[in-house]
This record gives structure tokens, sequence and C-alpha cells, in this order.
């Protein structure tokens, strides 16, 4: 047990070899609700030791994380944990077990780590995507990136996704698609 701010650790990997030598381990947390996202990011782009995450967070969050393409919980957070990890929903965990009683329910869920690098350009574009959430994806990419909608349609032509179509709609492979279009096309 280290008792200081995990958001100011500088080298997540040095602790754990410095106590496992060096193995891979899980991490197994009751997450601070105010700081859920900031802690499991920090986690995916700082450590190459930890080899899955088991947490307990606010049910609302762990649905968004967990989420899927056409539903009310998907968004860009979905897109990166899915790219970066295998997210598993494993159950609710209801307010009236605990002591004293929180005002909302929570969730378990794992996160098996991919090992594959982060890429913040990618996340950036992600995060453009799904900008204004009731906005087409056309919308969102021609203010994030001044690109033309008519160049905008015909990129989407290219992968078969039409003009109308928003970013709570598309899969991590259809984002990957399209954010290596952009590459091509020089437009970011």
């Amino acid at each position: 047990i280290k008792h200081q701010d995990f958001l100011k650790v500088e080298d997540i990997d040095q602790d754990i070899k410095d106590k496992l030598s060096g193995e891979k381990v899980v991490v197994m947390s009751n997450l601070p609700y105010h700081i859920t996202t900031q802690i499991i990011m920090k986690i995916l782009e700082e450590s190459q030791k930890v080899d899955r995450l088991v947490l307990m967070m606010q049910l609302e969050v762990a649905r968004r994380l967990t989420s899927k393409p056409n539903s009310k919980d998907y968004n860009a957070l979905s897109v990166i944990i899915q790219d970066q990890t295998k997210a598993k929903y494993l159950f609710k965990i209801p307010k009236t077990v605990f002591q004293p009683r929180p005002k909302v329910d929570s969730a378990l869920i794992r996160l098996d780590i991919l090992n594959q690098k982060s890429d913040a350009f990618f996340y950036q574009f992600v995060h453009q995507c799904f900008r204004q959430r009731r906005k087409t994806l056309v919308n969102n990419l021609n203010q994030g990136y001044e690109v033309d909608k008519a160049r905008l349609k015909v990129i989407l032509e290219r992968i078969d996704l039409h003009d109308k179509i928003r970013a709570e709609v598309l899969s991590l492979e259809d984002f990957k698609k399209l954010y290596n279009l952009f590459i091509e096309e020089d437009l970011l």
C-alpha cells in the first residue's frame, strides 16, 4: 500500500517493479467516482505492467465504458476504452448494499488490456466526431477540421457510410477507417 495521490504518481511501472519484481499485475479498486476516467486513462497511457483492471465504479460510467454502438451510453470514451481493452460489464451493485448509502448505484467491470499503444491523435479525432452528439458526423467533422461538407460526404461514401450518420452508430473499426482516410487525405 502506498499512501499518495495516484494521479500524481510519476512512474506506475517503477512502483510495480519495486514491489512485485516486475510482474504483470491486476488492478482491483473501488474507484473514486469523480476521478474514475482520469485514473483509468492514466493506467492505460502510462503503464506496460498492468494486464487487467477489475473496477467498481458508478453505474452510469460503467455503462459508458462498456457500451456498444447504437446505444444511448456509447460515446468517445467507449471507443477509446474498446481500442485499448476488452471491456466487460460484470454486474450491478445496488446502492442499498452500502453503509452509508450513496446516491447512485455502482457496477463492477473488467478491462483486459490489449497491449497496444494509445494514439492521442486518433482519440482527439474520435472526440471531435462526438463533439455535439445530436449533430451528424459531417457537421462535427466540418466544424472541427474545416473540411468542406461535400468532400466529407465523398470520404464517408468511400467506407460505405451515408452523410446523415451520427458518431454513435460507428464501430471502432469504422472510426479507424475514417481516421485513416483523414490521414490519407491530409485533413488532420
